[in-house]
């Protein structure tokens, strides 16, 4: 592994560039890049953005699909001492000019999802985003990752070239990823788990196999062409897998599953899988544990991370005892930018607090609990319940609004709803606005599975929405079960 002191992505693809010029970098569906040719293209880039004024603090987004383009991007940025911006390519267009205007980013690299080019294109954005000119929390970061915040719009989590030197060795320290070693991508690069594969193949110079996006078609050549050693994937995705019949050849040696909860079955099926936990705050991974077994063996925390569950008053709470997980360690973020554009710096040395739930072991072991705040994970994503319903309840054909998770067999679960309807207006009508306002404001995997029309939603005694019920309902009705009193077939 190369010095990560100060963690330089450019000087490190340098280095690989002159150590090794001919060695393979990325092997993309149509062809492969050497370590010489992505230096090329990373250094051209960077000129580009030092001729648009790109410089220490300054925001650059990156759109588009994973590529070799991707890579270069990122690379670019980081050599000119800016901050990476990832565009996350499932929202829709409003999603997307919010989540720019609020990180304040100065321009777009748009990359190509053709492997053949390697070259982003410069988009200016001219005025920049709101929060242009307050550089003071961005100075010293490399990464602003979106991620789901309660409300549905996404917080930046601000991560500094540090966190990404500390994540890598302790991955190393997990899987031993070295030089011979041949990982496959299909996590998205505009999330943490994607996009800290490449710093990791730059520290190490692994060989990245680079696919688009997952796809079973993409995955199975990739298994029989390339023989990839190492693997990061979703449990969504791994069950897919499963059940199509697809499994890694004898050379993969680890594939970690993160993101999700993982089915124990899947786990028995393929016994190279090591499940993780963690999270964008925390640069990815802070602990490892058999697949599909955190909520019963429990996980083991990385080196230099530390755990702690705190009671109510944050008072940190004896092993076997249920509470809040707490998080310190070298991977943790610099801070957030908020829901409102405003940034929440990360008090150095003081734990995160997470929106887990767990217990200590008598070990050590760290054993969590289901979630139980009302985020739906679905295929990796976090969707906010909350946001949906701000969206339908806007508009004059409905009066109120109940979202929440339903299991489905592919994501693990997705969004569904219940809405009451404004007296007198018809069905049909109801269900064009909802389509409508969906596809026009959330990206489509936002979109709840089924819409169930209602007179009313369930209440607690206080007059406060039972979400609970609620969710209740909308699974009872997904299975085919009784409809609840009040609710009208779809």
């Amino acid at each position: 592994m190369r010095d990560l002191a100060a963690f330089n992505p450019g000087l490190l693809l340098e280095d690989l560039a002159r150590t090794d010029s001919q060695g393979i970098a990325v092997i993309g569906p149509s062809r492969s890049w050497t370590w010489r040719e992505l230096h090329r293209h990373a250094t051209a880039c960077g000129e580009g953005l030092a001729g648009q004024g790109v410089g220490s603090g300054t925001r650059v987004a990156i759109n588009g699909l994973n590529g070799p383009s991707w890579l270069v991007a990122a690379t670019a940025i980081a050599a000119r001492d800016a901050v990476s911006v990832p565009l996350n390519i499932r929202w829709a267009q409003t999603e997307r000019d919010a989540w720019l205007a609020r990180s304040g980013a100065r321009g777009i690299l748009h990359v190509d999802t053709d492997d053949r080019n390697a070259t982003p294109e410069w988009q200016d954005l001219a005025p920049a985003g709101t929060n242009a000119g307050d550089v003071h929390w961005a100075r010293d970061l490399m990464t602003l990752m979106a991620t789901s915040g309660s409300t549905g719009s996404p917080l930046g989590i601000g991560l500094r070239p540090e966190a990404h030197a500390a994540h890598i060795r302790a991955h190393l320290s997990e899987t031993g990823l070295g030089r011979e070693d041949r990982v496959l991508v299909v996590l998205p690069l505009f999330h943490i788990g994607g996009l800290n594969a490449w710093w990791r193949a730059l520290a190490t110079g692994s060989t990245l196999i680079l696919l688009p996006r997952f796809e079973v078609a993409g995955v199975t050549a990739a298994y029989r062409d390339h023989a990839p050693t190492m693997a990061s994937m979703t449990g969504t995705m791994l069950r897919t897998l499963l059940t199509e019949g697809v499994h890694p050849g004898p050379g993969m040696r680890y594939l970690l599953a993160g993101g999700e909860a993982l089915p124990e079955e899947v786990g028995r099926a393929m016994a190279v899988i090591r499940g993780s936990y963690g999270m964008t705050e925390t640069c990815g991974h802070v602990a490892f544990g058999e697949a599909g077994a955190a909520a019963t063996q429990g996980v083991h925390m990385q080196p230099g991370t530390r755990v702690a569950v705190l009671g109510e008053d944050g008072t940190p709470l004896g092993p076997g005892r249920p509470g809040r997980i707490a998080i310190t360690g070298p991977t943790l973020c610099r801070g957030w930018l908020d829901e409102h554009g405003s940034w929440q710096p990360q008090q150095p040395g003081l734990p995160l607090l997470t929106r887990d739930f767990g217990h200590l072991a008598d070990d050590g072991r760290l054993i969590l609990h289901p979630r139980p705040e009302s985020l739906i994970l679905s295929g990796g994503e976090n969707i906010s319940p909350v946001e949906i319903e701000a969206v339908l309840e806007k508009l004059p054909e409905v009066a109120r609004a109940l979202v929440a998770g339903v299991p489905d067999p592919h994501w693990g679960m997705r969004p569904a709803a219940l809405v009451v309807p404004v007296a007198g207006i018809p069905e049909a009508t109801v269900h064009a606005a909802l389509f409508e306002a969906l596809t026009a404001r959330l990206g489509r995997f936002k979109h709840p599975k089924a819409i169930h029309l209602v007179r009313e939603l369930p209440v607690l005694a206080s007059g406060k929405l039972d979400r609970k019920e609620g969710a209740r309902c909308l699974v009872r009705l997904e299975q085919g079960g009784d409809a609840p009193s009040g609710v009208e077939p779809d």
